[in-house]
């Protein structure tokens, strides 16, 4: 592949499909400023903006496997208006939380607390079974993600290097959850294998 800096969006798209190391952190050094800045002008944080970024890399992976991707912009302006979306997305989620907690101090139906807590136990089985499938590794890196952990955090709790190396370990132990549970909703499908690390 060549140099980094002389890769357009094809390329681009090609090296996170296929993992390639520099690729990913030199789409992280594109994007993730403008990202951080997009996040941090409406309401959340540099947690938030990295967050975002990963999901949009996710999104963005997913539809590239299916085939089904397609921009006529630059790679930058796509990943700026998928994560655009996805941190509205947050936003509407988050207000319409506070909302609902609100709402649910004034009247509260047992019924549906109960069909809450059932969904989310569901959700937290189906979180542990699959991540119980990953290494060692990737296990204790969602453990924290979800624990709610910065990545500097992360970096330094599994003693790795540098943050964007924990970046690329977070993005990859997703993505590995991810290639589980769908695999889990095709049956016959194969899962992706876990990175080791």
């Amino acid at each position: 592949m060549r140099n980094t800096d002389q890769l357009n969006g094809k390329d681009l798209v090609e090296g996170l499909v296929s993992h390639n190391e520099g690729v990913i952190r030199h789409i992280y050094g594109l994007c993730s400023t403008v990202i951080r800045h997009l996040v941090t002008s409406n309401n959340g944080n540099a947690h938030d903006a990295e967050d975002v970024l990963q999901e949009a890399l996710l999104a963005i992976y997913q539809k590239a496997k299916e085939k089904n991707l397609k921009f006529s912009c630059s790679f930058r302006s796509y990943v700026y208006s998928v994560s655009r979306h996805i941190w509205q997305k947050e936003l509407r989620r988050r207000k319409f939380d506070n909302m609902a907690m609100t709402a649910s101090h004034a009247c509260t139906d047992p019924e549906d607390e109960i069909e809450q807590q059932v969904v989310y136990n569901e959700r937290l089985e189906m979180f542990r079974k699959f991540t119980g499938q990953l290494t060692q590794s990737s296990q204790k890196i969602l453990g924290l993600m979800k624990s709610g952990f910065s990545v500097r955090e992360i970096t330094e709790i599994m003693g790795y290097k540098s943050l964007q190396y924990t970046r690329n370990r977070c993005y990859r132990s997703r993505l590995a959850l991810l290639a589980k549970i769908s695999a889990a909703r095709q049956p016959g499908k194969q899962p992706q294998k876990d990175f080791p690390g």
